[in-house]
């Protein structure tokens, strides 16, 4: 996996890592602008490509919310909770979560989207059993 780093301005290097090719053939490259010396940014270039090969970094721009939940059940959820636990976030992803946020890309979610998803709970009484709490 290639990775390259280009300076920006006085101590701002972008590092980019090109993970080959989509399903539709478009490049997926990812970029990260750190600020430090060229030094520093060869070290974190070096730790950026690793997490790209890891596949820990997620483009929000190509990948919706509900997408991400998808690869989240599999690649954590099911593994690192426990098994009532998982059930229980899953459930509430898919009645409550999902249907507000699943067709939003990654990047699109904001702060003030979910702070106005919050308030729509507390509004719903269906959704909320005891006053201040989502269950």
């Amino acid at each position: 996996m290639a990775g390259s780093i280009e300076k920006r301005g006085k101590n701002s290097y972008r590092l980019t890592v090109s993970e080959g090719f989509d399903l539709n053939g478009r490049p997926m490259i990812h970029r990260k602008t750190i600020h430090g010396t060229k030094k520093e940014a060869e070290v974190e270039l070096a730790k950026f490509v690793t997490e790209v090969q890891n596949g820990l970094v997620i483009d929000g721009k190509s990948l919706k919310f509900s997408e991400f939940v998808e690869v989240w059940k599999r690649d954590y959820g099911s593994k690192e909770l426990a098994p009532t636990t998982y059930k229980r976030y899953c459930r509430m992803l898919e009645t409550r979560i999902l249907p507000y946020f699943g067709h939003f890309y990654i990047n699109e979610i904001r702060p003030t989207g979910i702070m106005k998803f919050y308030d729509l709970l507390e509004k719903d009484t269906q959704l909320v059993r005891k006053k201040g709490t989502m269950v």
